[in-house]
This record gives C-alpha cells, sequence and structure tokens, in this order.
C-alpha cells in the first residue's frame, strides 16, 4: 500500500467522517458463506460506481466501525 493511500485510510478511521458517496462503514467482513448476503458486496460496489457525488474520488469500504458507534458516539 503507498503512502498516500495509509495515510488517507488512517484520516478516515481518526476523524470518522459519516458515510457517503465515497466511503462506507461495515461492522463486520462481508459474509461469503451466506448466500442470502452475497449480493451485498457488490450491491455496495455498484452504489460506489453510480454515484455522481463521488465520481472522480477514491471509495473505501472500512471493516470494523459499528454504524451506531459512530452515530452515537460521534461528538
Amino acid at each position: 500500500m503507498n503512502e498516500e493511500l495509509y495515510k488517507k485510510i488512517e484520516e478516515i478511521i481518526d476523524k470518522r467522517p459519516s458515510e457517503n458517496a465515497w466511503l462506507d462503514y461495515k461492522e463486520k467482513f462481508y459474509d461469503y458463506k451466506n448466500t442470502n448476503k452475497k449480493a451485498e458486496i457488490i450491491k455496495d460496489i455498484c452504489a460506489f460506481l453510480n454515484s455522481i457525488d463521488g465520481y472522480g474520488m477514491d471509495k473505501f469500504i472500512i471493516f470494523g466501525i459499528s454504524i451506531c458507534y459512530h452515530q452515537c458516539f460521534w461528538f
């Protein structure tokens, strides 16, 4: 991983901005063993690709951050 990308990910984790057209938080990795959940990663990637707001930007899915934690404890 290049230094610039590493710093961007570190900044996202430190600041925890709200989810948006280029950023999504997941509490856990995708469950590939569950047939009903296999389409979730495709849905998330397609949502990134179909967003005009995130056009030309790097997109990130950050695992290990609870959305509830992000929304309930963000000051």
